[in-house]
């Protein structure tokens, strides 16, 4: 859970901390011996100099230590854990630098389309400004590929990626995916604009395995009235000559998170 919250510009960290604490109930929708919790001082509050946004952070602390479990599973440390939307935010952030179109966006759409969840963010003027998740993603796909093909779970994953989908599978298995994705992104973006009071955004961007799917951004574009473009996560990066290009342009939208979450890095 992240979202932003007004203080008293005055207060200390630790003060701050404490009265977090004081009105977690009201924040944070678990118990608070149930979460890791932390927040982050943004800026002045636009209407009161007196206060400051804060941003605050909360997850559930069995989350946190399933991540930690496997990084040491796999030998290594854990010295940062990030936000998944925050890391999306960065990278694309680093993206749409190069990008005059997605440069000038102020309102800018994050939609990631992850494995089992599929995650709608809002930058606005490059900061977090709005998160939603819905559990449906790429594997549903999979599940509609299997059914209509007879292919095995590993079959579905491989042609989706390398878009080699019969040529039925418009109708069969792609239409029913796009119609269900559309929405849910229609439903995330009504929210946003209810809280938020903005009836738009200037562009979005898809990550994620399913982002590259043929058609898909055309469809988002056509259906929401907005730029759409997928997000290469390596556009731009130097590239040795021992990689696969062409893979690394087909996989390049799956590699959002991690993308980020090393350009933490050099923030």
């Amino acid at each position: 859970m992240t979202k932003v919250i007004f203080m008293d510009a005055s207060l200390s960290d630790d003060e701050m901390v404490s009265q977090i604490e004081v009105e977690a109930e009201n924040l944070i929708p678990h118990p608070l011996d149930e979460v890791n919790l932390d927040f982050e001082r943004l800026h002045p509050h636009a209407n009161d100099p007196s206060r400051v946004d804060v941003l605050l952070s909360a997850a559930r602390s069995e989350s946190v230590e399933a991540r930690v479990s496997a990084m040491e599973i796999a030998g290594l440390d854990t010295k940062i854990m990030d936000i998944e939307a925050y890391a999306l935010g960065r990278a694309v952030a680093t993206v749409a630098k190069r990008q005059p179109e997605l440069a000038e966006a102020k309102l800018l759409g994050v939609l990631d389309i992850g494995s089992r969840t599929t995650t709608l963010s809002i930058l606005e003027d490059g900061e977090v400004a709005y998160t939603r998740e819905e559990a449906f993603g790429g594997e549903h796909l999979n599940q509609l590929i299997q059914s209509a093909y007879d292919m095995s779970v590993e079959e579905a994953e491989r042609v989706k990626l390398r878009g080699e989908l019969p040529g039925t599978a418009s109708l069969e298995v792609l239409a029913p995916f796009q119609t269900e994705l559309l929405q849910l992104a229609r439903r995330s973006l009504q929210l946003f604009y209810t809280t938020s009071g903005h009836d738009g955004l200037d562009a979005l961007v898809i990550t994620g395995g399913t982002a590259n799917l043929e058609g898909l951004a055309d469809m988002l574009r056509e259906e929401l009235g907005f730029a759409v473009q997928v997000a290469d996560a390596f556009a731009g990066m130097k590239v040795s000559g021992d990689v696969n290009k062409r893979d690394l342009e087909r996989y390049g939208p799956a590699f959002a998170v991690a993308s980020g979450l090393a350009l933490r890095s050099f923030g």
